[in-house]
């Protein structure tokens, strides 16, 4: 049940008075036989398909005890609600790939009054893993490991199609983005001839009254969305396919791949890493009874270190212009995708697929809206979820609701009941709610940090004072200003979690000069290398990817071995770098950021109406024709391979050599 909670001022008492005076003579008409009661609308059985079995189950359930049947690989839940008995189940996921038939130009056929995608069902195999849309052989083998133990969604379909011929109507709750619109126009497609009334339902949270209020609010399936979504595989297929297969004929090994986004996303990865190795240098160490200060003088000469420690041993720190000020600091807004994965990513210390996963568990619970999004926007539903806990637990006082963003479908990433993670975990673990998924304490932990961030977001200010003065050592010409808190005024979002302010804390050095008790020096690098949040933070701000690809496009380079993990940090192996050299300069021009950032432009123009796919489709064609023409010769590439040993300083090796680098 949603509600709203109004000053008695707003409300109009005798206007509400006047309806249910209405309403009582309306029932005595009713009962007295003056008018005839109207019959009701005959009870509807609806179809409604989600994703994913966890989040069917949870929907179930918030109607009752649902009975069960099982067919096909396929659960369907059944319950009543009202004029509507629903049958729930779902697709686990996409059901239709492109094919990777010899048909048209990688299964796509391109005539002059259209591009025609082929599809086929998506199958998997349970041995290895696999996926892939065509069988090896007559014996319907797996391609990779010739194992016969494959889930084929042509199962699920059929089974589908079973259950249409049951219903009254379809709706389809797929997730509210451009690839849950596809899964949708393709549930259509596939049950079109069993039911002539489909719909489409959208939520944004797995809730009660968010599915309700979604089947009271159907829609049609929104095909611009489909359009955009369609020419991005189809773009991802081209593009993808032909690049890789010329990598991996020049590299010789086929399981290598380069793609329009994984290509400038691991040029990052390279080119942080060139200035990584080019900026070591000496780093100096004072300390000065509270004062502990790194001082960057870019040194790279040892001579020169030597001679300013020497002056340093007998040398001063002066701490001047010393000042007081108060400030107010407003609070983070809450999380989109990427801020998400990288607070996770930092804090929690969890790899980006992970990340995703546990959000997925965590959503189709019921437990947090939808995680892959773009908008910090906070509904009304959302601000009361808020008003509800932060009133109870700190005061009215404390809650300044905040919208952060303009209107619009989508929502920032938020809980979707007014419970912290450690109420959460008791009723779970008591029984007292019930949720279908495994829940681990990695789920717990990072729904405490989307429940933090949206909490604090909904909260008053801090009232800092803060401390500002300037540290000099005059024997070396040093000056630094130092900034930081050193004591809360008024309290605010800091009682949910004060990392913020404790992270800003600065000594309060009474002395206005200080002796230099210890010298000590290292060497490191000025630049550091980038995480796996570092690269998702830059495709959001360069506007390369989408929310649901952040994660696929780091893990990807990651399992094809042209970067590996260090210290948390991203380093690329010698393999990742001759084959982004390799791309950069052969195809530089269709793996530009620039080139990419704008055909997401186009993809966005697409959704909104404003481009005809068809002409985006047609310009992608002639890029991939140009890439398959162009001839990529053994002499072009050791050219690649040398140069790229002189800027890096690799030996000599094996061309693609996979090669790990540890931390200086």
């Amino acid at each position: 049940m949603s509600f709203e909670l109004k000053n008695l001022s707003e409300v109009d008492i005798e206007k509400i008075k006047r309806y249910i005076e209405e309403e009582r003579k309306f029932v005595e008409k009713i009962i007295s036989g003056k008018i005839k009661k109207e019959k009701k609308e005959l009870v509807r059985t609806v179809l409604f398909i989600v994703e994913s079995p966890n989040k069917a189950r949870t929907i179930a359930n918030f109607f009752g005890r649902p009975s069960i049947r099982t067919f096909g690989g396929i659960q369907a839940y059944e319950v009543s609600i009202g004029n509507r008995h629903l049958i729930i189940t779902a697709t686990k996921g996409h059901l239709i790939d492109l094919t990777t038939d010899n048909i048209g130009l990688y299964g796509v056929v391109v005539a002059e009054n259209g591009i025609y995608p082929y599809y086929n069902s998506i199958k998997r195999c349970l041995e290895c893993g696999y996926q892939f849309t065509e069988y090896q052989g007559p014996e319907r083998k797996c391609p990779i490991c010739g194992s016969t133990v494959v889930d084929d969604a042509w199962e699920r379909i059929e089974a589908l199609q079973k259950l249409a011929q049951e219903v009254d109507e379809i709706i389809i709750g797929t997730d509210p983005d451009s690839e849950g619109e596809f899964i949708a126009y393709a549930v259509y497609l596939l049950l079109q001839p069993y039911t002539k009334k489909t719909y489409r339902a959208e939520f944004h949270e797995v809730t009660k009254y968010s599915i309700l209020h979604a089947l009271d609010n159907l829609r049609e399936i929104d095909v611009n969305r489909v359009k955009a979504q369609m020419v991005r595989r189809i773009e991802d297929r081209w593009l993808g396919f032909s690049l890789s297969e010329k990598v991996q004929k020049i590299f010789k090994k086929n399981w290598l791949s380069a793609g329009r986004v994984q290509t400038p996303v691991l040029g990052w990865i390279v080119q942080r890493f060139l200035e990584y190795k080019n900026s070591l240098s000496y780093f100096i160490g004072i300390k000065a009874r509270k004062i502990n200060l790194v001082l960057d003088l870019d040194i790279k000469d040892k001579t020169k270190l030597n001679e300013i420690i020497r002056v340093l041993q007998n040398a001063k720190v002066v701490i001047k212009n010393k000042k007081y000020f108060e400030e107010e600091l407003n609070p983070l807004p809450p999380y989109m995708t990427s801020t998400m994965l990288q607070d996770a990513s930092n804090y929690l210390g969890l790899g980006v697929d992970m990340i995703m996963q546990l959000a997925q568990d965590l959503f189709e619970a019921g437990l947090i809206t939808y995680h892959r999004t773009d908008s910090v926007r906070v509904s009304p539903a959302g601000i009361q979820v808020a008003r509800e806990y932060i009133s109870e637990k700190f005061g009215e006082d404390y809650f300044k609701p905040r919208v952060w963003g303009e209107g619009g479908a989508h929502e920032c990433i938020r809980p979707t009941k007014p419970i912290n993670s450690e109420t959460l975990r008791n009723m779970i673990e008591s029984g007292e709610m019930e949720v279908f998924v495994d829940i681990s304490p990695q789920h717990f932990a990072l729904y405490g940090l989307i429940f933090r961030r949206f909490m604090q977001s909904q909260m008053t200010p801090v009232v800092v004072k803060k401390l500002k003065y300037t540290i000099e050592i005059p024997e070396i010409e040093y000056s630094k200003e130092e900034v930081g808190i050193s004591d809360v005024i008024k309290h605010g979002w800091d009682l949910i979690d004060d990392y913020r302010i404790r992270s800003q804390k600065i000594e309060d050095i009474d002395s206005m000069e200080l002796s230099i008790e210890k010298v000590t020096y290292w060497k490191a690098a000025k630049v550091r290398l980038y995480s796996q949040s570092d690269i998702i933070n830059l495709m959001r701000e360069k506007k390369i990817g989408r929310p649901s690809t952040y994660a696929t496009i780091v893990s990807k380079i990651l399992r094809r071995g042209y970067a590996i993990e260090s210290g948390k940090k991203l380093v690329p192996t010698k393999l990742g770098v001759y084959v982004y050299y390799f791309l950069n300069k052969k195809y530089g021009k269709f793996v530009s950021e620039e080139r990419t950032r704008l055909l997401e432009e186009k993809m966005d123009m697409i959704e909104e109406g404003k481009v005809d796919y068809m002409q985006v489709l047609y310009g992608l064609k002639e890029e991939t024709d140009e890439i398959l023409r162009q001839i990529d010769k053994e002499e072009e590439l050791q050219q690649i391979i040398n140069e790229v040993n002189n800027i890096f300083g690799f030996g000599s090796g094996k061309r693609g050599e996979f090669r790990k680098y540890k931390k200086s």
